[in-house]
């Protein structure tokens, strides 16, 4: 009955981490960003995704300890599985591949990458517009 828990556990783990930090999805967390910070973080955040996924796995599997209320038993199991992927998280980011990575860092510095290639590109296309200015005669539009 816990092993149960304890793998959906794992599956739950598993999932908010390859969502939240992994280079797979990295450019869909930073368009989530640029559109909106606070779901932008959301998705960035381990412990918030796996309430979702928690909330997802238990709605499919329907796994059981506590049968009293099924509202009360649904909200106990997602909260059993939350507190085992949280605690399967904490032992697998603490591992050499993922210590010292913060995601809304590096998602910050790609959305700076952007506003730079922005700003040349804007530059530009000013020059090339004053370019065009200058070797366009001017036309009047009168005479017609």
């Amino acid at each position: 009955m816990f092993r149960n828990f304890l793998i959906i556990g794992f599956v739950v783990a598993a999932l908010s981490i390859t969502i939240a930090r992994g280079s797979l999805f990295f450019n869909i967390r930073v368009k989530i960003y640029r559109k909106s910070k606070f779901f932008g973080s959301l998705v960035g955040c381990t412990y918030c995704l796996s309430h979702w996924f928690a909330v997802l796995v238990i709605l499919i599997y329907n796994p059981t300890i506590v049968q009293v209320y099924p509202v009360v038993d649904f909200v106990f199991h997602v909260f059993l599985v939350v507190g085992s992927s949280a605690l399967i998280t904490g032992i697998i980011l603490s591992l050499p591949p993922f210590k010292n990575e913060d995601v809304p860092v590096l998602i910050q510095e790609k959305l700076k990458t952007y506003e730079e290639e922005a700003i040349v590109l804007r530059d530009g296309l000013s020059k090339a517009r004053k370019l065009i200015d200058v070797l366009t005669p001017p036309t009047d539009l009168t005479k017609q």
